[in-house]
């Protein structure tokens, strides 16, 4: 092998041939990423590049003790982040990982690779913050996910971790305890997926943002399992922006939860243009823009869903439909609408003609393009 120094880094060349084996093995405790002055630099470990495609094998550990590969441990943050990044490795399914990990200790690791077909199994049950922090991120030509089997989440731990990938296929994800962001944009712009049919979110146990964006972007997502969030308690921006802009969506999955958060639903089914039917929202007590945005442009909707609440809160139904412009059928039981911002802009631009229902004690609405009953 050949060695140069480069700002500062040691760059190990070589060249080899179609068929050659090639062995790496150390103790480096530490293994990939520096710090300046306590920030982990990303671009100052040890990472595999190649102008060629390969194979990766073995345990990783062995990268760590050599002589005693399997009880090294993870002895800092972003172990072996960036691994492989922008490489052209192509199967990854003899990889060894053991069965624990460390905060971002997969950060990158396969990012970009986009020769990859087969990734390494993920045996770890208990996670931590961000270990597969956009793992696989832009891995256009992988089709499936692997196991995952955690049940107890941490926060952001699979952030990104496939987005922009090729994965039509996706694994159970038996997790039922969430931690803050832990699905954020985990699917985020996979176009080859087309169906959840089979798949079930079955977490009761939700967190703050858990789903943000989960499958945001997904143009050829069509249906999905009608039964796949079952939580009744929801948090903070759970469900926000969860199906953002998924152009083919057609019906979306029940919504059974009577305790509502903060923006919980808010911008939930945004740009969904061939919803045709919306789910139920039987909750009676609202919070604060839990259904912001929720259906904003989705232009096949005509149906809205009953909305049963007799109190409103601030911003609870902000731009809830603007732009469904074939909407003509609304159910607002509300009678005490005065909550700022409540129904702001919330039927702009529906249908010019239509129905709309209220509760018969209420004589107050008013009509008009902004926050009452659109004229028509």
């Amino acid at each position: 092998m050949t060695l140069a120094e480069d700002n500062g880094r040691y760059i190990w060349s070589e060249t080899i041939n179609n068929g050659d084996i090639i062995k790496f093995r150390g103790n480096n405790a530490y293994y990939a990423y520096g710090t300046n002055s306590g920030t982990p630099n990303l671009y100052n470990g040890c990472v595999f590049k190649s102008t060629g495609k390969f194979n990766v094998c073995g345990d990783i550990r062995t990268l760590l003790n050599v002589n005693n590969a399997l009880n090294a441990t993870y002895q800092t943050n972003y172990t072996f982040a960036g691994l492989f990044k922008d490489s052209k490795v192509v199967n990854a399914n003899d990889l060894l990982l053991p069965n624990f990990v460390s905060k971002y200790c997969y950060d990158e690791m396969f990012m970009n690779c986009v020769e990859l077909l087969d990734n390494p199994e993920l045996p770890a049950t208990a996670l931590s913050d961000g270990c597969y922090y956009n793992m696989f991120y832009g891995c256009s030509n992988m089709p499936f996910t692997p196991e995952l089997p955690a049940t107890y989440l941490a926060e952001s731990c699979y952030y990104q971790m496939f987005a922009l990938s090729g994965v039509s296929e996706l694994r159970n994800l038996p997790a039922d305890y969430l931690q803050n962001k832990c699905y954020d944009h985990m699917f985020y712009n996979c176009n080859n997926l087309t169906s959840l049919g089979e798949f079930v979110l079955p977490a009761t146990h939700l967190a703050t943002y858990c789903y943000q964006y989960m499958f945001a972007q997904c143009q050829n997502l069509a249906n999905v399992n009608r039964n796949m969030l079952p939580a009744t308690s929801l948090k903070t921006g759970c469900y926000q922006s969860m199906f953002d802009t998924c152009r083919s969506l057609v019906a979306s999955p029940e919504l059974p939860a009577t305790n509502l958060a903060q923006a919980c639903y808010a911008n939930m089914f945004y740009y969904c243009v061939a919803l045709t039917t919306a789910p139920e929202l039987p909750a009676t007590t609202l919070f604060r823009t839990c259904y912001s945005n929720m259906f904003a442009n989705c232009d096949s909707l005509e149906r809205a869903p009953i909305l049963p609440a007799a109190t409103l809160t601030q911003g609870c139904y902000n731009q809830m439909f603007i732009y469904c412009h074939k909407l003509n059928t609304v159910i607002c039981l509300a009678t005490d609408i005065s909550a700022s911002s409540a129904l702001n802009y919330w039927l702009s631009d529906v249908a010019a003609e239509g129905t709309f229902y209220k509760n018969p004690e209420m004589t107050s609405w008013p009509t008009d393009s902004v926050s009452g009953v659109p004229t028509g």
